[in-house]
């Protein structure tokens, strides 16, 4: 069985808590682009999501934690992290075509978000669909070009800037890295000049083959432990 349980290094995860240093109003639109991000999830919906994480650091049945998946959802339609942290448990069942289709349920879901199609492209990227992985990652970074042209918040603007850096790493656009290196200083100022952590972070973008970005997007353990902590993103 492939495993995912891998140290995270940047992604989805890393652009939606490292990017959070700003202060972003709280979305109200079912389908509106950085809503499901930025809001606080209904409390019985984070009761299920954490159940079904506890499961996973008891290492007991994964399929019980996708019922608790099931049901934070049901409570909580706008429930972006549970949703990823469905993906992630699918995928380590390997039960890949239900991740394909969840994956399709997110974009339907938040289909304003790019972030959506970038998780479907490293979902096919990691299921071994390679052909298919350039059309959601087109579709994430046209959205992204055109946000970027008015986006003024600063912690969107860096999840942005990120995820473009990424959707063009996957389509093997040679602007990638220098496009996000002229944006260093907005980043060391918005990661509170931790020049560390976003040194880290340009290391990983430049030298980081694409499976090992898939595994750290994709990490299972990471997001356990996070949503056990409380830190619902």
């Amino acid at each position: 069985m492939k495993t995912t349980f891998f140290v995270l290094a940047l992604g989805a995860t890393m652009t939606m808590s490292s990017c959070s240093g700003s202060t972003a109003k709280e979305g109200t639109s079912e389908n509106n682009s950085e809503g499901a991000s930025v809001r606080k999830p209904l409390p019985e919906a984070i009761e299920e999501n954490n159940k079904a994480n506890f499961l996973s650091l008891e290492k007991a049945d994964l399929e019980d934690a996708i019922k608790h998946f099931d049901k934070a959802l049901e409570i909580d339609t706008l429930y972006e992290l549970a949703y990823r942290n469905k993906m992630h448990f699918l995928l380590e069942l390997e039960r890949n075509d239900e991740a394909l289709k969840h994956a399709d349920l997110v974009i339907k879901r938040f289909s304003r978000w790019p972030g959506s199609y970038i998780q479907k492209g490293m979902v096919l990227h990691w299921t071994g669909h390679y052909d298919e992985v350039a059309e959601p990652m087109k579709q994430a970074l046209a959205m992204l070009e055109d946000s970027l042209k008015i986006e003024e918040r600063d912690s969107v603007r860096c999840r942005y800037l990120l995820d473009r850096a990424i959707a063009k790493r996957f389509l093997d656009m040679p602007d990638y890295y220098t496009q996000i290196e002229s944006e260093r200083a907005f980043l060391v100022k918005l990661f509170k000049n931790d020049t560390t952590a976003v040194n880290n972070l340009y290391k990983s973008l430049l030298e980081d083959s694409k499976d090992k970005m898939v595994r750290d997007m994709l990490n299972i353990r990471e997001a356990a432990i996070r949503g056990t902590k409380g830190r619902h993103i």
